[in-house]
This record gives structure tokens, sequence and C-alpha cells, in this order.
């Protein structure tokens, strides 16, 4: 039975990629090395060629569309491109966007000159360097203010600047090797001074496109690890003067390979243990058929007692204990509006008990009580989506693995919850304490 399951899941989804002809992927035109257009007006980067594995394991073509971050956006939401090829999760456009899963992490890093420390980023009064063009810029204009920011606007010109040791700090995304107590290797003269962000980078569709969605999902699948590694070793960020013997540049690149190559191997198969949201019929049933697990749980509702026959805002609550959990945990999948059994109940109690709204305040109020109680950052391991059946409609929550602990509540009423046993745990502060040590390091 598993075997003829997998079989039809397997067809199901070839089909399903062999019918879409083309994929219209806006990109950034200034973002080097991750996407920028050539002296010969083509595409390149490692998001770049990410897509255009993409598009040999799944047999379709892809056209690149370029343009600034916002111009990407607006393409999508206007339905002259498909999807944005990797972006930050922005909150402001949470209600129009979904992010699939994730092509790489990118840390936001202050690097300052050797020899110049300040106590913290309110005593730099020198001009930091930073592209202008870069997807972080308008986040470090608004974040850190008191930053005298000295635009870029070409990668080489920046890079020059370092390698000449002629700027005194500057601001760059590195990619993050997820290895503890491993740093990226900063440019000579220069050390890391604060990471101003850690985020992930992913695609980027229209909400709503579920049809999308399931593509890149299913596509991502079939990118094999020597395949990523590939693209990490293409791009060098900022290389080292040659003033070592050639042995120690080997040795030295040979490392920088093996955590790259780390990079995209932790994520593969990190990815590969979180369920893939199946939006047919019979994909959602064969997922309800695998029953409960550590990587997946059925709610019933997120706000209707079925026992009491009444609105009942405290199962909100066990909503936000179960995301919790996942994102504590190796992440997963929360389907609600089924029960224990399996039955789908779909969602129309729901509707009713938050005003008959419909899918889109449903979604909302998630998203509101994830701000409330686990915090608006939260939201980049998030994606929530509605999805019709037969037996009425389901909201299903794919959440990835958070990189930070995830507490609910403040102060000594704190609480933490883990998976364990297809079921969220809560944790004593001592359990918590232990856990977080060999989780997080």
């Amino acid at each position: 039975m598993r075997a003829l399951l997998l079989l039809f899941c397997s067809n199901f989804f070839a089909t399903c990629l062999t019918e879409a002809k083309e994929i219209r992927v806006a990109h950034q035109q200034e973002f080097e090395p991750y996407a920028w257009i050539d002296g010969s007006g083509q595409a390149q980067g490692v998001f770049v060629d990410w897509w255009r594995i993409f598009s040999e394991k799944t047999g379709t073509e892809i056209e690149f569309i370029p343009g600034t971050t916002e111009q990407c956006v607006q393409m999508v939401l206007e339905g002259k491109a498909d999807v944005v090829a990797g972006l930050f999760y922005e909150s402001e456009h949470a209600d129009s966007l979904s992010y699939p899963g994730f092509i790489m992490r990118l840390n936001t890093v202050l690097v300052l000159k050797n020899g110049y420390r300040p106590k913290s980023v309110y005593e730099i009064k020198d001009p930091v360097g930073i592209l202008s063009k870069e997807i972080s810029y308008r986040f470090v204009k608004e974040k850190y203010p008191e930053l005298q920011l000295e635009k870029y606007s070409d990668f080489n010109e920046l890079v020059a600047k370092v390698e000449s040791r002629k700027v005194k700090g500057f601001i760059y995304e590195f990619p993050n090797p997820i290895i503890r107590n491993i740093a990226v290797e900063m440019p000579p003269g220069y050390y890391q001074f604060l990471v101003l962000r850690e985020e992930k980078v992913r695609p980027a569709v229209k909400k709503g496109n579920l049809h999308m969605l399931e593509l890149i999902a299913e596509g991502n699948a079939l990118i094999e690890d020597r395949d990523l590694a590939l693209i990490a070793e293409k791009y060098d960020f900022f290389e080292e003067e040659p003033i070592m013997p050639w042995w120690e540049w080997a040795g030295a690149g040979f490392t920088l390979i093996l955590l790259a190559t780390t990079l995209w191997l932790w994520r593969r198969l990190k990815n590969r243990q979180i369920p893939r949201l199946e939006v047919t019929n019979e994909g959602l049933q064969a997922l309800i058929q695998k029953g409960e697990s550590d990587q997946l749980e059925f709610k019933s509702s997120l706000r209707w007692d079925y026992r009491q026959e009444q609105s009942n805002k405290d199962l909100e609550m066990v909503i936000i204990k179960t995301i919790a959990a996942f994102l504590n945990s190796q992440g997963g999948m929360l389907l609600i509006g089924i029960d224990d059994g399996g039955r789908v109940l779909g969602l129309e109690q729901d509707y009713k008990a938050i005003g008959n709204k419909g899918q889109d305040a449903l979604i909302l109020n998630i998203t509101n009580l994830v701000n409330k109680h686990l915090g608006k950052k939260t939201h980049g391991f998030l994606s929530i989506d509605i999805v019709g059946t037969s037996g009425g409609d389901i909201c299903a929550i794919n959440i990835e693995p958070s990189d930070k602990p995830v507490f609910i509540g403040k102060n000594e009423r704190e609480e933490f919850f883990i998976r364990a046993s297809a079921s969220s745990q809560p944790l004593a502060m001592s359990e918590t304490l232990d856990y977080i040590k060999s989780r997080w390091g």
C-alpha cells in the first residue's frame, strides 16, 4: 500500500511539473553575488543558478526578469511574474505573499577594520559602506538610523575599497554556514563586529497561488546536494589576498567549500524532515492517513469548541502551543479542521466564531496570535494556507525549525514546549535549559 501511494504521488507531481511550460522568475538586478545582470545582459548569481538547476530537474523553462526588490514584488503581485527568485520574509508582505522552503540563510553583518573597537553601534562615527541596492539597505537604514551609511551602487567598487582597506567598516550579506562555533571568514584586515540580522532567503509567490507553491516544493525536492554544492563552489564572496603559499590557499579553499557544502547538506536534510503541503484532495487524504506524529498534528478548530458547542478563545492557545513546539523541535505541519481520528470537520464553525469574514480573517487571526504570543520574527518560519477539500476548508500551517528558542509568555510565567510522542510537551525550567543547550548550543 505504501509503495502504491508513493508511486501515485510521484506520478501526480511529475504530471504537475510537466504541465508548467514556463515559470517567470523576477530577481534582483544588483545584488552580487546572489543575483545580478552581467555585462552581456544575462542573469547571474547564486539564486539564478538555483533556478537553472530547478529548470533542469523539472523540465520547465525559466524566464528571468530583472528589477529592484520592490519591482520584483510588484511584478508578482500584478501577475507579470510567477515568483521572486529570493527574498527575505517581510511582515509588510505577509498578507500578499507566501514563502516556500528557503534557498539559503544570509547574515547581515557589520564588519569593522582591525584595531577599530567601538563599544557599541552608537559609538561608530565613521562612514560604513553598504550596497545601496542591496536587499538589506532599507532594513539597516530603518533599524540603525545612527549609522552613517556610505552607499555604493556597484559591488566591485565596494570590494575594491575593502581589499585596499579604504573603509573603516562595511555591511554585507554573508552566507551562514549554520555550524556552531565556526564563523564565516572575514576579508583580510577586518573582523565581524555585529550580526545585524539572521534571515532565510526564500522564493516568494502571490498569496493563494497554491499551484506555484506546490511546484516549487516538489521541484526543490528534486535538487540534490551535489547540485547545490556546485553552486556554492562557484562564487567567492570576498577573495583573500594572495599572500599565503599555494598549499595554504588550497587548504583554505577546501575548508570554505566544505563549509558551503555542509550548509547545503544541512538545509536539505532539515527540510526533508518536514511534511510538504499537499493541496489536492488525494494528497491531503494521503497525509491524513499517515496519522499524527512528531511532524504532523491535527486540531479540530481554532476557536470553536465542539464539546460546548460555542466559541472558546482559550482553544487558540492550544494552537499557539503546538506551533511553538514545532518551532522548538524539527518543524512539521499543523492541520486545523481535522479531529484526532483524521475526520475532516472543516472551518465553517471557526469562520462563524470570528464573524463570518472567511479565509482571510482566519489567517489574520492566526497571524495576530503569533505576533502576540510568539513574536513577529517567528513568521519567517511559518507558511499559512487554506486548502479547499470535498469535506470543507482546512488550514495548513507549515512550520520550520526555529534558529533560536521560542517561549510563550513573558518573564517568570514563560512556557517552553517541544514535540515528543506525537504531541506538544511542556518542559520544566531545568529540562528547558538542558534542551536549549543540546539543541542550539
